[in-house]
């Protein structure tokens, strides 16, 4: 979904930005399910290092991508600050429940 601005009748699209680190970074928000308070994760054996493990939601199993890993920076400690966000992939068709 995108809104026209009224000033330019242009599209504008709404984004959803998140930091890492130091740096921002944004995603458009038609690709985010949900935004999750932080929640301990189940460990994958011999899982690349980027992935944090699985959490269970709502009976689907959905894998924990350390972003900042996963980019090359500076892999992060996980707290009650970090959230959790559930995004559609492009390549895969999405639940429709």
């Amino acid at each position: 979904m995108s809104t026209t601005d009224e000033t330019t009748g242009r599209s504008a699209r709404e984004l959803v930005s998140f930091a890492i680190g130091d740096q921002d970074f944004c995603m458009d928000i038609m690709l985010v399910r949900e935004i999750r308070g932080w929640t301990n994760v189940t460990m994958l054996p011999h899982a690349p290092s980027f992935i944090l493990g699985v959490i269970n939601l709502r009976g689907a199993v959905v894998p924990i991508v350390d972003l900042a890993s996963r980019l090359g920076l500076t892999p992060l400690e996980p707290t009650q600050r970090h959230v959790i966000i559930i995004a559609c992939s492009e390549s895969r068709p999405s639940d429709s429940s």
